[in-house]
């Protein structure tokens, strides 16, 4: 496995990549035998070591060709400072060189059997691990290193165990390399070993010691992280102390020599064990780092509507301590759109997108550190226009007292379908059944509702088409209408907080039949409310009071005598609780009066007296 410049490329038979560490890959077009070893340049210019010979890319894989034929088993392969300088391990104990990336070659010969490990320092100086046997049951091994792109080598005096498979360098301190020693298919004795020098490869200490079969061969350094892999069941192997101390953290069993696993960063750590491993939190342990890569791109075609987006750029922190940010500038025809802000503190810069219109908006920034160097970042956004919503429905009559009507409710203006919710607010003499969507599905909110309230949620309310029905049993118990209204728009797939504009409320007004009668017959039907009259004083030695319990509006009240013959009958307006007054005859009896109004035929007794 290998990791630059953001891409994460594995294989064995098969080559394939990754951007986004880990997640998706991509199959490349390599056609080759076993890779033992990838090695890139940057995203474009790589190499892989095979079983055959070394394979060139110059388009991040796309295409490889064959760069040196008939040198078997290359099991390392490296750049050097730059691009047109490549190494690569040769099974006699030495490297071919090429300067001009592969069109010729010269060797160097260590001695030895084979070179097992070739890399290149932060600062671009070159270490080989060689090995060999020195004697019976001495199996020993050393580093060569070059610091003019290998036009010369100069030979380490420290020696170590001899099958050691992977070479790292520390990311700070370019004097301190980590050897992992698997020890499996030439023991020198019964351990395997992390070997740890300070000192370009002059001495070296085991400061990991366990049995044969434990250390699997592949390291990998991060910023403030080293990762070696197991293949005895222990996990990945994790120093936070530049390899002086070793501790477990979970995860896969790698094979003995391999270069199965690549730190991303101190938390991302990737590696092969039948398919692809990831931890993206150090194995479940977080580490806070003291080191940050400033991002190459911000934004990076973000879509935004109408709100900023504000993304940071921290201090650059290196091995030696932190850079500062000392000024920026922002360059480019869309630069506008963009504001930069230092904090207090002078470690974190602030980027705001601030799109003045629709559409792509490019530019670059700047960033001048305390050092005197600098660097550039891409800021590419993508501004969509702000789009206003308007909420619509319709007025609903019957002419059926308690009929079912349907308020429909229509969201105009959404670029899609969306998932929304919206209150329904409801009055007047109105049963209400709930609200369901053009299929039948219930849209009310369960729990969220009250008297004359209720919250509705639309998924996938497309626009211009009706979302959805409120649904009412239509009264009239007061002679006036009654009202449903929609209100609190909510989009909840909305791209950014403000890409659509709230709407005003919607009303519908809900008719049903009307007349000084009918309320008094949506009481009666609607709510089961009958008038009830009272006749004082009774008995009566002259005339009576009359008085209801509810407003029946004209009526006919007549008086009958015991033989059912009418004695007076007069049209009146009967008002709740006010009293109307009734003349009895003058002869003593027992008399009826009957109210006839649109609540129906009511009677009462009423005693006349002398």
């Amino acid at each position: 496995m290998n990791f630059k410049d953001g891409i994460i490329w594995a294989g064995i038979n098969s080559l394939y990549s990754s951007s986004d560490t880990g997640k998706t890959w991509h199959k490349s077009n390599f056609v080759g035998p076993t890779i033992n070893e990838i090695n890139f340049f940057d995203k474009s210019i790589g190499i892989i070591g095979a079983s055959d010979g070394v394979y060139l890319t110059f388009d991040g894989g796309q295409t490889w060709m064959s760069i040196l034929i008939g040198k078997p088993f290359v099991e390392s392969v490296a750049f050097g400072s730059d691009p047109s300088t490549i190494l690569a391990s040769r099974p006699n104990g030495g490297i071919t060189i090429s300067t001009d990336m592969g069109s010729s070659w010269r060797t160097v010969d260590f001695g030895g059997v084979e070179p097992m490990s070739i890399i290149t320092d932060r600062d671009g100086v070159l270490h080989v691990f060689s090995s060999a046997i020195s004697g019976p049951g001495i199996y020993t091994g050393w580093i060569n290193s070059s610091s003019d792109n290998g036009q010369s080598w100069s030979s380490d005096v420290g020696s170590v165990t001899g099958d050691d498979y992977t070479l790292a360098s520390d990311s700070c301190d370019p004097n301190r390399l980590y050897l992992a020693n698997e020890n499996w298919v030439a023991p020198s004795d019964s351990f395997s070993r992390i070997f740890v020098s300070t000192n370009s490869g002059e001495s070296w200490n085991a400061s990991f010691t366990a049995h044969i079969g434990t250390v699997s061969g592949c390291i990998s350094s991060a910023a403030d992280a080293i990762y070696a892999g197991t293949w005895d069941g222990t996990g990945i192997l994790r120093s936070l102390d530049r390899g002086q101390t070793w501790q477990s953290i979970g995860g896969p069993v790698i094979p003995w020599d391999s270069r199965d696993i690549v730190a991303v960063n101190d938390n991302i750590i990737l590696c092969m064990s039948n398919g692809v491993w990831a931890t993206y939190n150090s194995g479940g342990d977080s580490i806070l780092s003291s080191t940050f890569v400033p991002p190459t791109a911000l934004f990076n075609k973000d879509s935004i509507r109408c709100d900023s987006s504000a993304m940071h750029v921290l201090s650059f922190h290196t091995c030696s301590g932190i850079l500062g940010i000392a000024s920026w500038i922002i360059n480019g025809y869309d630069s506008k759109n963009y504001t930069a802000v230092l904090d207090s503190i002078g470690d974190s810069l602030s980027v705001s997108f601030l799109p003045q219109g629709a559409g792509d908006h490019t530019a670059t920034l700047i960033i001048a550190l305390s050092d005197g160097s600098f660097d550039t970042i891409a800021l590419h956004g993508f501004a969509i226009g702000h789009q206003g919503l308007l909420l619509l429905t319709a007025d609903q009559k019957t002419d059926t007292l308690g009929a079912t009507v349907a308020v429909p409710i229509t969201i105009n203006g959404l670029a899609h379908p969306e998932d929304v919710d919206l209150v329904l607010h409801y009055d007047g003499s109105v049963d209400y059944l709930g609200s369901f969507s053009p299929s039948g599905a219930k849209l009310d909110i369960p729990g969220d509702s009250s008297a004359g309230r209720s919250k509705l949620h639309i998924p996938g309310a497309a626009p211009g088409v009706i979302a959805g029905y409120a649904k009412f049993n239509a009264w009239n118990d007061s002679n006036s209408d009654a009202h449903a209204t929609f209100d609190s728009l909510n989009v909840l797939t909305a791209i950014s907080p403000c890409e659509y504009s709230l709407p005003e409320a919607a009303t519908s007004t809900i008719s049903a039949p009307s007349g000084c009668a009918i309320p008094l017959l949506s009481q009666l039907v609607h709510l089961g409310k009958e008038p009830v009259f009272k006749v004082v004083p009774n008995p009566s030695d002259g005339n009576v009071w009359v008085t209801s319990s509810l407003d029946l509006g004209t009526a006919t009240i007549g008086v009958y005598d015991m033989l059912g013959t009418a004695r007076s009958e007069r049209m009146v307006t009967i008002q709740k609780d006010s009293p109307m007054e009734c003349s009895l005859p003058s002869a003593a009896g027992m008399y009826t009066i009957v109210v006839t109004s649109p609540a129906g035929r009511q009677t009462m007794q009423v005693v006349r007296e002398q």
